[in-house]
């Protein structure tokens, strides 16, 4: 599985579509990104999972922007390829 790092401009670069998977994993980990998903400390992220999450069941990409801009200070997240 390859993971790509959301660049600054990502929101441009990615749009959500049914298929698209995003990994949130802890950015102080010591462990490599591969480890921590092999060992299950990451949170996935798709359509549905974002819908459900926010906004009482009516999530959209706008409200995961602002959920990876408020908490980046703790995560990275990789889109999944």
């Amino acid at each position: 599985m390859n993971f790509t790092q959301l660049p600054k401009n990502w929101k441009q670069n990615y749009i959500m579509s049914d298929s698209t998977l995003y990994v949130e994993v802890d950015k102080d980990s010591r462990q490599s990104l591969q480890s921590q998903f092999e060992d299950g400390w990451y949170m996935e992220w798709n359509t549905e999972k974002i819908k459900a999450a926010f906004n009482n069941n009516n999530g959209t990409m706008a409200d995961f922007v602002r959920y990876i801009n408020d908490n980046k200070a703790y995560m990275k997240v990789y889109r999944v390829c």
